[in-house]
């Protein structure tokens, strides 16, 4: 439950900080590839709730994966897949906002508060890859069924 409700936090943060700066949405965009893509198309408020319900469901997967294949709910294979998955995403994610940041760490409209949600979308991406790494773990150290 951490990932989803940092997910939320990330994305009412953002909100307050976007009121002041352009960058506010960037990060939340980043870290919810590929359940952002709608926003690229439209920037209104339907859009932008429906991406915050299904970016927090879609984190709330991604950490359930992790615990799943650590208790050994899901099959080798299976555990495997959705590791490799979640460490994709989570770097692609990572690359899209070190592109960003990389692009705006020079404009004076990136301030403290816009630096917080990117710091927080990080610390997001490091719970994403840690249950990756807790599947990874799950699929290796799975003893053989008898």
């Amino acid at each position: 439950m951490i990932l989803p409700s940092l997910h939320a936090v990330l994305f009412g943060l953002a909100a307050v900080v976007d009121k002041g700066s352009p960058y506010g949405y960037s990060p939340v965009f980043c870290v919810d590839v590929p359940v952002s893509l709608p926003m690229v198309a439209r920037d209104n408020w339907q859009t932008l709730l429906a991406v915050a319900i299904l970016g927090t469901i879609w984190w709330y997967a991604i950490g359930s994966l992790g615990w799943a294949v650590w208790n050994h709910k899901l099959s080798r294979a299976l555990g495997a897949l959705c590791a490799a998955l979640v460490f994709l995403t989570c770097y692609a994610d990572l690359m899209l906002m070190v592109g960003q940041v990389q692009g705006w760490r020079d404009d004076p409209r990136f301030t403290g508060p816009v630096i917080a949600v990117y710091a927080l979308a990080l610390l997001l991406l490091a719970g994403g890859a840690t249950s990756a790494v807790a599947a990874s773990v799950g699929v290796v150290k799975r003893t053989p069924q008898r």
